[in-house]
């Protein structure tokens, strides 16, 4: 190995170490805070703040000390910020099941996400900066992280599917900053054998941290389990989420990422399948979207139907409940489990079915509201017999519904209004939608008779108890009330009750936000969307006009970076919405994207491509966002694994397309540049007010035609930019970001 390379295997490294990390560390918010992707966006953007900040604060002088410290530091303070997620919940003393306010999670996520950016950004400066000294190229370096990142895309996705846990991972983030603080100090250390042995014990620290969770005082669910009076726990982590077991006093619960989704002793299933399958005359094919560890389909098998087909996407919560618990899934021969998504279950499979039951979570995530749009019910409506019913569930209130509650309310009802002809809405703590599109009679002798005739056994559902719902002068009230109103409809593209969800987040914060109907920001967004679109035009054409070349330039890298994280987060969206495997694929979408950034500035690198290059870049990023405005209807239809080799080749060109800009404007610079920090910041600030304002607001389709706008633009009005500044040393200083 020659000397000239060790920067680029430690920038390989700073790219593998990032990617790894990242992945980690959004698994653990995943879990502590798993309300919405939203918080997801927002970690990105802080990691990628924190990146920016890191860069531009590495200070413009470079010590062989200071770089292989920083690596020391990363593989010695990154498993203290993973306890600091695991240890969040039993510090503070929020049980298992309720969420952290709104305050404690920016609190965790910027606490966390924050420094190990800063960390990252800055070992990538220092990195950049130790190739420059040796006669490197600013390009070169770019790609030899963006290699790295790829690298770590890979790994991280590679072993989730294997069942790594999550803490491998990490303890992989360890030992690679730990061997990258050898190379880095390689003439400090010149001995091989010394060089050799600090390695091991690298990679045994790295093994350490990776099987950390059994020491009994370091693990927090353990602590956590006992606290709650658990005599027995157990906690797994699937490539879908974490998966924890708790039995104490003769009553068994199973959490996924902190939410309860089965207890031993609950009857919430019963609301869920009785109350549909009563109104049915006769339901003999029955699907349950969900079902299987939350006790819905023991319920189902009541009413003796000739089959009922149960759809789950995580293999090992189904093991976890058929081998500890009894159940009817492996002795039953009318069930059928089917490890599949439910909506590419519907859209593919030939059966017709009496009943369709979603026993999903309330739409509060992209993952969620798949299960509560007019596309998922239009699914289900060729997937039923005639006469077939399908019921759809929204947390309510007995005695009061919010301004915000009843607009996601009638977001859905609207969804299976453009679908169905008939609906019955049942309010109460949940809510029910049944959707038919024959008349649903509400007759309590049908209601009695077919209770006594199904010998059910029930806790809570009885005939009583099923009079006192739909006689209630509240159903009466709020179906005059939605069928008088101009209804929103909830869809793929335009993700109503993804904004509103975001709007009741907030409303924990400040609860007066409660009051306030989100509608009329909806109302107004194609206005806004007018204003965006405006300025997407005049932006470019302005700097294209009137700026000096430095901020032209600095302008292009930050539309560029910006546009990037956008799409990037449109196609991850769009990937979400329809097949529902972002959280298992996340790490090979990731490496698609740093794959396509490699290969760009790999080739401007090679190649030495100069302004038309830029050009192009601009508009591919035109194009990819001009076809993420039109994609969903088209992919429903494709296989999953078509479809995410279409949204991978989409993020790879995507990824391709910026660090070609990048690349051509940093390409012949001989030290540090600031557009390398332009780059990031724009993409934190695309994902903070993207996903959290854009996106939701004015909805997939529009927010991709903005930048779409952009980009177009900018490709057309292109002027000459310096790449030097005299007497500055051939770049854009630092301050300048």
């Amino acid at each position: 190995m020659t000397v000239a390379r060790e920067p680029l295997l430690c920038l390989a490294a700073v790219g593998l170490a990032g990617m790894l990390g990242q992945v980690v560390l959004l698994r653990e918010i995943a879990v502590v805070c798993p309300s919405s992707e939203l918080i997801w966006i927002f970690g990105i953007g802080v990691w990628l703040f924190g990146n920016g900040f890191g860069m531009r604060n590495a200070g413009s002088r470079r010590s062989t000390g200071a770089y292989r410290w920083s690596f020391v530091g990363v593989a010695l303070s990154f498993p203290m910020l993973v306890l600091a997620f695991r240890w969040f919940f039993p510090l503070l003393g929020i049980p298992m099941g309720v969420s952290p306010s709104f305050f404690q999670q920016m609190i965790l996520v910027t606490g966390g996400m924050f420094p190990a950016g800063w960390m990252i950004g800055r070992l990538f400066r220092l990195g950049i900066q130790a190739w420059l000294e040796r006669g490197g190229i600013a390009a070169s370096a770019y790609v030899a992280e963006c290699a790295g990142g790829a690298v770590g895309g890979i790994l991280s996705a590679v072993c989730l599917e294997a069942g790594f846990q999550n803490l491998a991972l990490a303890g992989m983030v360890c030992g690679c900053a730990g061997i990258a603080a050898v190379l880095a100090s390689v003439h400090a250390t010149p001995h091989r054998w010394i060089r050799f042995w600090m390695i091991v014990l690298w990679m045994l620290w790295g093994w350490g941290v990776s099987h950390s969770d059994r020491i009994v005082w370091l693990n927090a669910d353990f602590h956590e389990a006992l606290r709650s009076g658990a005599q027995h726990w157990m906690q797994q982590d699937t490539p879908v989420g974490r998966l924890t077991r708790v039995e104490r006093s003769g009553q068994t619960l199973v959490w996924f990422n902190h939410q309860l989704v089965w207890d031993s002793e609950g009857g919430a299933a019963e609301e869920r399948v009785h109350l549909p399958a009563l109104l049915h005359p006769d339901p003999q094919r029955i699907l349950l979207a969900g079902g299987a560890a939350d006790g819905a389909l023991a319920e189902a098998l009541q009413h003796k139907p000739e089959r009922v087909d149960v759809l789950e996407t995580d293999p090992v919560l189904v093991a976890i409940v058929s081998e500890n618990f009894p159940h009817p899934l492996s002795s039953d021969p009318a069930v059928s489990l089917i490890l599949q998504d439910p909506r590419r279950f519907l859209s593919s499979t030939s059966q017709r079915y009496d009943l369709i039951v979603s026993t999903g979570a309330e739409p509060e995530t992209a993952a969620a509201n798949r299960f509560f749009t007019r596309e998922y019910a239009l699914l289900c409506r060729q997937r039923l017999k005639e006469g077939g019913m399908v019921s759809i569930r929204l947390p309510g209130s007995e005695n009061y519904l919010s301004a915000a509650g009843y607009y996601r309310l009638a977001a859905v009802y609207g969804a299976l209004r453009s679908v169905f002809s008939e609906i019955r809405v049942i309010p109460g703590a949940t809510i029910l939608l049944i959707a038919s599109d024959r008349p649903i009679a509400l007759d309590m002798e049908d209601v009695s008779r077919r209770f006594g005739e199904r010998g059910l056994k029930t806790r809570y559902v009885h005939p009583a108890y099923v009079q006192y719902l739909i006689s209630n002068d509240r159903r009466f009230d709020l179906e005059k009330r939605l069928d008088s109103s101009v209804l929103p409809v909830n869809t793929d593209s335009h993700p109503v009750c993804y904004g509103t969800s975001l709007w009741l987040w907030l409303s924990r914060l400040f609860p007066t936000l409660v009051h306030f109907d989100p509608g009329e920001l909806f109302r107004v967004s194609p206005w806004i969307w007018g204003g965006f679109g405006v300025l997407a035009c005049l932006v470019p054409i302005r700097m294209g006009i009137v700026a000096g070349p430095n901020a032209f330039s600095l302008f292009s890298v930050g539309l560029a970076g910006f546009s990037g994280m956008l799409l990037e987060n449109v196609w991850m969206l769009i990937y979400q919405h329809i097949f529902g495997a972002l959280y298992r694929d996340i790490g090979m979408l990731f490496t698609a994207f740093m794959a396509g950034m490699t290969a760009g500035g790999w080739l401007v690198v090679r190649l030495g491509w100069r302004r038309p290059a830029e050009r192009v870049g601009f508009g591919v990023l035109g194009g990819c966002a001009a076809v993420g405005a039109a994609a969903s209807p088209a992919m429903n239809f494709l296989p999953m694994w078509t479809g995410l080799f279409v949204v991978g080749l989409v993020l790879f060109l995507i990824g391709a397309a910026v660090s070609v800009i990048v690349a051509v404007e940093i390409r012949d610079v001989p030290q540090w540049d600031a557009r390398l920090a332009a780059d990031v910041l724009a993409g934190g600030m695309a994902a903070v007010l993207g996903g959290l304002v854009w996106i939701p607001l004015l909805g997939v389709p529009e927010s991709a035609l903005v930048i779409c706008t952009a980009c177009i633009v900018r490709a057309v009005f292109q002027r000459k930019t310096n790449h030097s500044v005299p007497g500055d040393g051939g770049g854009i200083p630092a301050e300048c970001v």
